[in-house]
């Protein structure tokens, strides 16, 4: 993944609204964030698979953030 790709990512993170980022299991917060990235940009089937596994390493670290968002 490039760094444009990174910093559209956690723009779209962070405009996330924290309830639905907290709501979602797993899956549905890839999914999620991809369609979103989606929107913006054309993603190559292995961009797609790549983005994929960094959002579901860091699911953890993307829930923290929106739990404190939400505080």
């Amino acid at each position: 993944m490039n760094a444009s790709l990174l910093r559209l990512l956690w723009s779209r993170i962070e405009k996330t609204p924290a309830d639905i980022l907290t709501r979602l299991g797993n899956d549905g917060l890839v999914q999620y964030l991809l369609s979103q990235i989606k929107d913006d940009i054309y993603l190559s089937p292995e961009e797609y698979s790549a983005v994929g596994s960094y959002i579901s390493a860091r699911s953890v670290l993307i829930r923290d953030l929106a739990y404190s968002r939400a505080a």
